[in-house]
């Protein structure tokens, strides 16, 4: 099967935290605002999908728009703090 591998990567911007997940070629990104406001965005293509107030609903539609099960996603340690 072509590219099965999730990644999923923590980067930080003055502006905002992100987790970027990619599989098989298509990113996801949940983001949050820097200053810890809890809402995560999720994106996809540069265009937000939705908001969540918790990462876990956030990872599930990040997973579902990526045609993956949440659990499979391992998130970078940074990333755990996101949407609380």
């Amino acid at each position: 099967m072509p590219n099965e591998t999730i990644t999923a990567q923590y980067e930080s911007t003055p502006d905002e935290h992100r987790v970027i997940i990619s599989h098989g070629g298509t990113r996801v990104t949940i983001a949050q605002n820097a200053t810890g406001y809890a809402i995560c965005s999720v994106r996809a293509a540069g265009n937000e999908l939705e908001r969540y107030y918790a990462l876990d609903m956030a990872l599930d539609h990040a997973a579902e728009y990526l045609g993956v099960d949440p659990q499979s996603i391992e998130l970078p340690e940074e990333a755990t703090t996101l949407g609380i």
